[in-house]
Order: C-alpha cells, then structure tokens, then sequence
C-alpha cells in the first residue's frame, strides 16, 4: 500500500518535472494526486471505505458505540473527499459573499473547524464509555489524524490562500500535501487492519473485551 502511495507521488514529480521543462504540457489527470478522482485520489477513497467497513464489523463483533462512531467519520470523510464537499462548500461562500482573494481559504477552515466540532461531539461520549483495552487500542490512531490535519488542512490552506494555480510554489505544495495524505491514511488503514483484522478475518480481534 505505501509502495502504491510512492509510486503514485514519484509519478507526480517526475511528470510535473517533464511539464515544467516543456516536455509534456501538463501532468497527467490519470496519475495526478492533486487532481479529483485521479488514480491516487481513488486510491484514497478506496483507503476511506476499508476503514469505514473495518470499524462497521468491529463495532457488529464488540458492540461498542465508539467503534460505531469511527466508523461514521470514516464514512463522512470518504464522501467529503470523493464529492469535495469542503471544496464546493469554499466555493459556495466565496462567490455569494464579497471577500477578498484567498477569502475561500477561510472559508474551508471554517467548515473543517465545524466538521471536527461535531467529529469530537461523536467521539467524546462514547470514548469516555469505552474500556480500558479499546482505548488503548484507537489512541495510536491519533498519530496520523494529526499528520492528515497539517497535510490536508494547514498546507491546503497554505496552497489556497499563498500561491497562484500553475505556479511551480503552488505545484510542490499539492505534491507535498496530497502526497501526505496518501501516506497519512495508509497509516490509519494498515494500523487497523493490523489491530482489529476485519471484515478480513470474521474472527476479529475483540481488543476492548
């Protein structure tokens, strides 16, 4: 999975480079990580749905709302990131209000500070109702999440607000943010895979029992 990651952002430079030379006109949509529903966007969506699905079939194993409730984040992220959801959103406010350039950079912090408000609202009771061994076992998770904010948060708005589209800064900084995100999510999958093992084995792993 992470070789798949790699190879998908080696591809990216190295057609970016040809582009920027003048051998080829632009990078490929197909191989492009910053292009939506490119190969490695869909990879990403893919990454999402196991993750949803692995918390789905944990939480029908345990029972615990907690892992019901990952499995719910998991979802949404997978429809935010397919539909661009927080995209359309800055766009939608953007062109209704009169702001200044750039303004749709704030306009995505925003909604992202509303999605993790309502994210930790999910979380926070049924994390304080789980055992001992289950949060034990969801707190590595953290690790990750956190690299998805600065990669898919902070360097997006960074990417919005600072550079123009086209520009050689704007280009290192999508290949530096959609690389990390790749690499980011491959890191909540294997990690759960590893932990819970399902709906890959049927036995599962009961690590909050």
């Amino acid at each position: 999975m992470f070789a798949v990651d790699l190879l998908f952002v080696v591809a990216t430079a190295f057609t970016g480079a040809l582009a920027v030379s003048g051998v080829l006109e632009t990078i490929p949509a197909l191989v492009n990580v910053g292009r939506d529903w490119s190969l490695p966007e869909a990879f990403n969506y893919l990454k999402w749905l196991v993750l949803a699905l692995i918390f789905f079939f944990a939480y029908r194993q345990d029972g615990h709302p907690l892992l019901l409730s990952l499995a719910s984040i998991f979802l949404l992220l997978m429809f935010d990131d397919s539909l661009q959801l927080h995209e359309q959103f800055g766009r939608f406010v953007s062109d209704n209000v009169d702001g200044q350039e750039g303004f749709h950079a704030y306009v995505q912090i925003g909604y992202w500070i509303i999605l993790a408000s309502g994210f930790l609202i999910l979380l926070r009771s049924s994390y304080l109702k789980a055992p001992k061994p289950l949060k034990q076992a969801v707190a590595p998770m953290l690790v990750p999440f956190l690299g998805l904010v600065f990669f898919g948060v902070f360097l997006d708005f960074l990417h919005s607000a600072l550079t123009e589209d086209g520009t050689l800064s704007a280009g290192l900084l999508i290949l530096l943010e959609d690389g990390g995100e790749l690499f980011m999510i491959s890191s909540l999958v294997a990690y759960a895979v590893n932990q819970w093992k399902v709906p890959f084995d049927h036995l599962g792993r009961k690590v909050s029992s």
